[in-house]
């Protein structure tokens, strides 16, 4: 007995100097300029003992979250391209049977610089995923390889992966993952007899909302009406978001706080709100079936509208903006009733404030007959509009603001240009400078 306690006594003396012990962590060397820092340690962690005992160099606002033996910091916004920030884990860490870390333990790494993901060749029956860099014009190299095409992907929340929906046979479409860094691909979800396509991913990175369709093959029934399931990648559960399944939706919209899910729901022709957590819902009534995306800060989510122009027999497109933030829903229009302009599409300013649209402006105000979309600023609080990008010679759309708020991803369309096809463009705002980063391309993402 003697003899047992001494060794008792040895182990536990051991594991004091040993201490706790850190696994893994990341970024190393270069990181996404979404996050998230990851720390894994040897042991579950006391639940309040890190509090307070990580620090990032230069300072950034995010949130932090530890379950069992992994940390992570997500950044409210994004990390700054090209920066190095430093990481420093203090000594005294505790995990949940006391061991301790017993020296500070510190990384640096660089954020990288944004890259630009697409579909293309636009002219060809199969298209499939390519990857560039905004700094290095036209340097697009094909990442997937699919014989019968891509036909939708969504980026993961820190640029890691990429889900895209693959057509195979019988006209089935099923989701696969691309490890972006690897490049290698594996499938997600089997979809055998039906088409999972138009996929979401949340911002916390947990969950993948897409739209499913039963193609009710080998019956004398026509292919099932559109309804948004989730997938959650941690454990594989894939369910339907509504349990009543005579309600249809598609477009499904995550809030930057991953607890609602936005889609239409076709069956009550309206926006449904839905909070995840609660299995609550808020409904939004248009009948233009289209969803729009939450503003950064998830106060808004907006729509299209389609209006007359009063005196005339012209129908143009405005946009409205939904204030999510209090109890009752409320919404304001982003211009008047009375504006003859055609917004046609949408993207939010990284601080919430402002947005930028393609507009078509009226036909008495066009320099030719076939003007097409040209993109302008606007902030909320104000209603005068400051054309970013007005050329004739194109037509724009497919918008939407770099993770750090600095750049702008569009598709522009050369006008009246023999065998143009779509282009993929950047516009810097700092210096107002147009990039070309492919040709015969579309479906623009950023790849933070």
């Amino acid at each position: 007995m003697l003899l047992l306690l001494i060794a008792i006594g040895i182990v536990i003396l051991a594991g004091d100097r040993v201490g706790l012990y850190i696994r893994d962590y990341s970024p190393q060397a270069e990181g996404s300029s979404r996050g998230p820092i990851t720390l894994v340690f040897d042991q579950n962690l006391d639940s309040n003992s890190w509090v307070g005992q990580i620090e990032i160099t230069p300072e950034i606002n995010g949130v932090w979250s530890a379950t069992g033996n992994r940390i992570s910091f997500r950044p409210e916004g994004a990390f700054s391209a090209g920066t190095r920030y430093t990481v420093r884990v203090k000594a005294g860490l505790k995990s949940a049977v006391g061991r301790a870390l017993l020296a500070d333990h510190q990384w640096d790494f660089e954020v990288r610089g944004a890259r630009v993901a697409y579909l293309g060749p636009i002219d060809q029956i199969t298209q499939n995923l390519y990857l560039a860099d905004p700094a290095e014009p036209d340097s697009g190299r094909q990442v997937t390889f699919s014989e019968k095409g891509v036909v939708g992907y969504e980026v993961s929340p820190d640029g890691g992966q990429i889900v895209y929906a693959q057509l195979g046979e019988e006209n089935a479409v099923s989701l696969w993952v691309l490890e972006v860094d690897s490049g290698n691909t594996s499938i997600l979800l089997d979809c055998t007899g039906a088409q999972c396509a138009n996929p979401a991913w949340s911002p916390n990175g947990e969950r993948i909302a897409y739209e499913r369709v039963e193609l009710n093959l080998n019956t004398n029934m026509t292919p099932g009406a559109p309804r948004v399931w989730l997938f959650t990648l941690a454990t594989g559960e894939n369910r339907p978001v509504f349990s009543d399944n005579q309600r249809i939706g598609y477009m499904p919209r995550w809030s930057p706080d991953s607890k609602l899910l936005a889609l239409y729901d076709s069956s009550i022709g309206a926006i449904v709100v839905r909070d995840l957590s609660s299995d609550t819902e808020r409904t939004i009534a248009t009948p233009q079936g289209e969803v729009g995306r939450f503003s950064p800060d998830g106060r808004w989510l907006h729509y299209p509208k389609i209006i007359q122009v009063p005196g005339e027999t012209r129908y143009v497109a405005h946009y409205v903006l939904v204030n999510l933030s209090g109890e009752f829903t409320t919404q304001r229009d982003l211009t008047s009733d009375h504006d003859p302009n055609n917004d046609v599409d949408f993207a939010w300013m990284a601080d919430s404030k402002g947005v930028v649209v393609a507009r078509r402006v009226p036909p008495q105000e066009q320099v030719n007959s076939v003007m097409g979309a040209q993109i302008y600023q606007l902030q909320l609080e104000a209603e005068t509009a400051i054309p970013l990008v007005v050329d004739p010679d194109y037509s724009h759309g497919m918008l939407s603001v770099s993770p750090a708020g600095d750049a702008l991803l569009m598709q522009r369309f050369a006008l009246g240009r023999p065998g143009a096809r779509p282009e993929v463009w950047v516009f810097r705002f700092s210096d107002q400078n147009l990039i070309r980063i492919a040709n015969n391309a579309t479906m623009p993402r950023w790849l933070p």
